[in-house]
């Protein structure tokens, strides 16, 4: 099993380093129903949004505006550093933030929920330094996939 989450770590790295588009986000939700956000990062200990993390924020908007029917969990993900608790804290901190900044750059209120998920979903083991990375995130899960 661990093979097969290194094998997974050497797929999405590369995609994880590349800025997110409004169409790039749209397709993989489209493939999958879900997307995960690199890139929106909050400043240490803190759901205080860096500064940088705008653009990719906008980027969101910017696909949300393209499809007024769709609705968002947001989802907020932390590495296994630190407690269970305080991982999940966090998240829910993190996601909760996400989730206002969109709505006060346009985005309806009813259209998102925040989650926080902690550490309990990790898309890679935790064994280095860009594995937490990538494992500290933002997911956008689509509500309305009827």
């Amino acid at each position: 099993m661990p093979a097969l989450l290194i094998l997974f770590a050497l797929v999405v790295l590369p995609g994880a380093r590349q800025q997110a588009t409004a169409a790039s986000l749209e397709a993989e939700i489209n493939k999958s129903g879900s997307a995960l956000v690199y890139g929106i990062r909050f400043t240490a200990e803190s759901a205080s949004l860096e500064i940088g993390a705008e653009k990719l924020l906008q980027e969101i908007v910017v696909l949300m505006k393209g499809h007024s029917d769709w609705r968002f969990e947001v989802q907020g993900h932390t590495s296994g550093i630190g407690t269970r608790a305080m991982n999940l804290a966090a998240s829910d901190q993190r996601a909760k933030a996400v989730v206002a900044w969109l709505v006060e750059h346009g985005i309806e209120a009813e259209r998102l929920q925040s989650k926080g998920c902690g550490d309990t979903r990790p898309v890679v083991v935790n064994a280095t330094v860009e594995a937490r990375a990538l494992n500290e995130r933002i997911q956008l899960r689509k509500l309305n996939e009827e």
